[in-house]
């Protein structure tokens, strides 16, 4: 009774033979399916799983949450960098500019 009761649905599938030799053993098969038959179960919803859920959840999309920021930081980062690199590069060609306008004169 254990193994059939608790939080699930639970199908049974009692099969006979049809020779009359084995009379014996579908008669006691087709008793434990209605004994079987007659079990009633109540079942309950696990809250304390739903509880559990419910934090994973929440745990996970503060997870991917703190995760699409720091992406993002890093996104900005490499955005500001890559215009620093622009800048940089604008102002040595500037300087070199100067340098050569300074040896001209």
């Amino acid at each position: 009774m254990d193994s059939i009761g608790g939080n699930s649905k639970t199908v049974i599938l009692t099969t006979i033979a049809p020779s009359a030799t084995d009379t014996h053993t579908s008669h006691q098969a087709l008793r434990f399916a209605d004994r079987a038959k007659s079990i009633k179960t109540h079942a309950r919803i696990n809250e304390d799983s739903l509880k559990e859920v419910a934090q994973k959840k929440q745990q996970m999309e503060e997870l991917y949450k703190n995760k699409f920021m720091d992406l993002e930081k890093e996104y900005q980062l490499e955005k500001q960098q890559a215009s620093l690199n622009e800048e940089s590069v604008r102002l040595e060609a500037e300087c070199a500019r100067l340098q050569s306008e300074k040896e001209a004169l």
